[in-house]
């Protein structure tokens, strides 16, 4: 039996395609990939569906059923004459209106997202609309809801940032690892590779996961490692976490893995570490002037060196033992 092409409706409201918009997920991604592989003619409605659903997922409160409804009703009557529907030359060109029509009706419902992201290599300052700072380190990401933001003040974090928060409400912190809350204060947050480190530095900050709460008070950090929970607060120097923002980076007890890692976000290189070598542990430095000076000085007291080939760095062990 021929499959039947799925209607604009049935796309943005089906759980599969949802899942693959929101989390991208890799078994939906397929299939989804390769439904409309099969069916080119659904390929223009599931763009229009996933603008729609990109809406939506910056809402972190679930959409309730009765308000989707709701909103569709809206579509079908901004696309209906006399109870019949408008004719279209396609069943995109009403998916598309029916999705401009949604956003017109709704767009001040729904938040305005902003993205500002660090590519490697780059350290930059975004101001949020309550003139608090945000220092992005390289390689991260920052998004928050521009025309709600100063009622929720909330952003989301994917790498490192150094927040300098303006007196108000509440203004949290949101990552994969845990939330960090405060009301005006300045803390560093670091969450990468599933792992969240929180240095406050001045005020006070509160850092929650699922099963645990630790409050931060000026030279205290926190950290958490993957599958572990919270750790206590700890006395830290006051400018630990703070180095980055002026090129310099220290490591303690760190893995190669992650010393490189970073190297790699702030010269924006390619290096390979063997498998072997990964979890090896260091106490190291370096400053984002010279990329070859930093490999000297991280590498040469493990035994190790780097060469350079095809514009990549290729770790290895040094010939003396």
């Amino acid at each position: 039996m021929e499959e039947r092409i799925p209607s604009f409706k049935e796309i943005v409201e089906d759980e599969s395609f949802i899942r693959w918009v929101k989390h991208n997920s890799w078994q939906d991604a397929n299939y989804w990939e390769e439904k409309i592989k099969q069916n080119p003619e659904i390929m223009e409605d599931t763009a229009a569906a996933k603008k729609l659903i990109e809406h939506f997922s910056s809402n972190d409160s679930p959409v309730e059923k009765a308000y989707l409804d709701g909103i569709w009703n809206k579509i079908d009557n901004a696309t209906t004459e006399k109870g019949r529907i408008r004719p279209f030359r396609s069943i995109f060109l009403y998916a598309a209106s029916a999705a401009a029509v949604l956003i017109f009706l709704v767009i001040g419902l729904l938040p305005q997202v902003e993205t500002f992201k660090t590519d490697n290599a780059e350290i930059a300052t975004v101001i949020l609309p309550d003139n608090s700072q945000v220092t992005l380190n390289a390689g991260s990401k920052v998004v928050y809801s521009g025309n709600r933001f100063n009622t929720h003040r909330k952003v989301k974090l994917t790498g490192e940032a150094f927040f300098k928060v303006s007196k108000g409400n509440t203004f949290s912190v949101i990552t994969t690892e845990g939330t960090i809350k405060v009301l005006g204060t300045t803390f560093n947050v670091r969450s990468r590779d599933e792992k969240l480190s929180v240095f406050c530095y001045t005020g006070k900050v509160k850092v929650s996961d699922q099963f645990k709460a630790v409050y931060l008070t000026k030279g205290e950090k926190t950290a958490k490692l993957p599958g572990e929970i919270l750790q206590d607060a700890q006395l830290t120097d006051i400018n630990e976490g703070l180095q980055w923002r002026n090129g310099l980076f220290y490591f303690q007890n760190t893995s190669l893995k992650e010393v490189l890692a970073e190297l790699s976000r702030q010269y924006d290189a390619v290096i390979h570490l063997p498998e072997s070598e990964e979890k090896r542990v260091i106490t190291t430095s370096f400053d984002n002037k010279n990329i070859e000076s930093a490999l000297f000085n991280i590498l040469w007291p493990l035994n190790l060196k780097a060469e350079k080939k095809d514009g990549k760095y290729i770790v290895q062990k040094s010939v003396v033992e």
